[in-house]
Formats: structure tokens, C-alpha cells, sequence
């Protein structure tokens, strides 16, 4: 699938060719905000308890909810080109990105309460949890966009200010990397269950995979934004000396859960970006 999206770009690249002097493209890096919606919002911390030597070895569970996720920064950096479809009065073009976007975000336990099915268990872990669960996402994005930009006219094309545009469109994702770090309290859970307690005796434990500890490995977003063009700010001959600055904003169209439970949520960003055209 990977194999797709990388053609799908450089058929949208190799198509504008054909546009000689019409084909633009360049680099663009952004920075804003991510956050997770659904049920994965109320994290679940769930394990399964086995007792070694006990026959049957089940034993019983330990679990706890967080009941709030917290977003982090959202980053993306790639390339893109845009190619005219027609033009008026205004223009219409067709854009399309490859890009490297990650998502963070926390589920947070404060003082949450820690539930078991056996009071030997109960004895044995604090009764309520402090701590959390970073989530980091790297996905490789391919957005295709339809854009519609202002036109100036020619008396107004040696300015700096070139033009607003807004657009939209779908995004298409593949997962790369899915990195889950424990802190505090939780760290401290998951050690404590490696351990001997209780006089000697031994436990061993399975973690229920929740939502985000499995993901699927594809996404489907739709984008929606709107930016400006500017030229001439540095007059060093900087690259073409075009930058185009935009906001956008994105939202999963799938749920993204590849687990039994709790699969039902989405991720989405608020991305300020700056572009170079190249």
C-alpha cells in the first residue's frame, strides 16, 4: 500500500510536467496540535492475573480506567506539488503531499481507582493509580486536495503578497511506527507485576490489548484548510523566494482500533504549516 501512494505521487508530480511553467512544488514542514476522540478517550489498564502452579492457572484481574486523554504536539514535513485544473477569475488546482505526520497524546490516571476480582490482589496493590500512558503515531500521508485560489491581477503580481487559497479533500495513511512509553504510577505497576510477592508465591500476567495498543495500518482523514502566498521576503534569491503559509485541520474518517476492544475512535490535528516552494 505504501508502494500505491508513493505512484499516486509521482503520477500527480510527473502529470504536472506536462504544465511546464504551471507545476509547482517545493518542501513545507508544519507544527500544531493532536488528539484522540472516542471510546479510547476513557483508557482502559486491563491484565489478566495467573498464579504459577495453580491448576487451572487463571487467577483473576487487575484493572483500572483513566477517563481522560490528554493531546500533544502534532508534527509534519514532506513535499508536495500542485498542478492548475482551470482558471477564471480564481483558479482551481489539484495539490497532493507526501508527508511524515505524527500524533501524540497521554491517557492520564489521577488517583485512579484499581479494581481486581481477588482480595489477595487487593492486598497487594494500592488502591488507587497515578500515572500515565504516552502514545506516539508516525504515519506516511498522502493527501489529495482540491485548491482554490485567488487570482491578483497582473498590476498587483510584483507584490509581496501573492494570493489566498483555501482547500480540501482525502488523506490517505500508512502506519509506521506506534511507540507506547509508561510513566510514574503505571511504570511502577507493571514492574511490581514481574515480581515475586506474597511469601514467594510467583504471578505472571497478559496484558488485554486496549484501542490504541494495536492500530490499524491504514487511515483515511479528510482535510480541510486555508493559507496565502508570499514572495520576495528575503530578495537573496533564496530557492524562488515563495513561501505559502496554511492551517489545516484533520480528522480520521475510520476507526483505527485493531483489537477486540474498544476500537471505536479517531485521531485529529490543527497544523500550522510554512512551505518553500523549490
Amino acid at each position: 500500500m505504501f508502494r500505491t501512494f508513493m505512484a499516486l505521487f509521482l503520477v500527480f508530480m510527473a502529470q504536472g510536467l506536462l504544465w511546464a511553467g504551471e507545476f509547482n512544488w517545493g518542501v513545507k514542514y508544519g507544527m500544531g496540535s493532536s488528539s484522540l476522540h472516542g471510546e479510547e478517550a476513557n483508557y482502559e489498564l486491563h491484565y489478566d492475573i495467573a498464579r504459577v502452579g495453580l491448576n487451572p492457572p487463571d487467577f483473576g484481574y487487575l484493572k483500572v480506567r483513566s477517563f481522560e486523554t490528554k493531546g500533544d504536539l502534532s508534527y509534519q514535513a514532506g513535499a508536495y506539488c500542485s498542478v492548475p485544473l482551470f482558471r477564471n477569475h480564481d483558479s482551481v488546482s489539484l495539490q497532493t503531499e507526501l508527508l511524515w505526520h505524527r500524533y501524540a497524546f497521554s491517557h492520564e490516571f489521577k488517583d485512579a481507582a484499581l479494581n481486581t476480582n481477588q482480595i489477595v490482589l487487593a492486598t497487594a496493590f494500592e488502591d488507587t493509580l497515578r500515572g500515565r500512558i504516552d502514545k506516539t503515531l508516525d504515519y506516511v500521508t498522502v493527501p489529495i486536495l482540491i485548491r482554490m485560489n485567488q487570482e491578483l491581477p497582473p498590476e498587483k503580481l510584483d507584490k509581496s503578497y501573492q494570493g489566498a487559497f483555501v482547500y480540501f479533500g482525502p488523506s490517505f495513511s500508512v502506519l509506521l511506527n506506534n511507540d507506547t512509553a509508561y510513566q510514574k504510577g503505571v511504570k511502577a505497576l507493571e514492574q511490581k507485576l514481574e515480581d515475586e510477592y506474597n511469601d514467594g508465591v510467583v504471578y505472571t500476567y497478559r496484558k488485554v490489548e486496549s484501542g490504541t495498543d494495536k492500530l490499524s495500518a491504514l487511515k483515511a482523514d479528510i482535510v480541510i484548510g486555508a493559507g496565502f502566498a508570499v514572495k520576495d521576503i528575503f530578495k537573496m534569491g533564496l530557492c524562488k523566494d515563495e513561501f505559502v503559509f496554511d492551517v489545516r485541520f484533520t480528522a480520521s474518517l475510520n476507526d483505527l482500533g485493531d483489537t477486540p476492544f474498544r476500537n471505536s475512535f479517531n485521531l485529529r490535528s490543527i497544523m500550522l504549516s510554512i512551505g518553500s516552494r523549490l
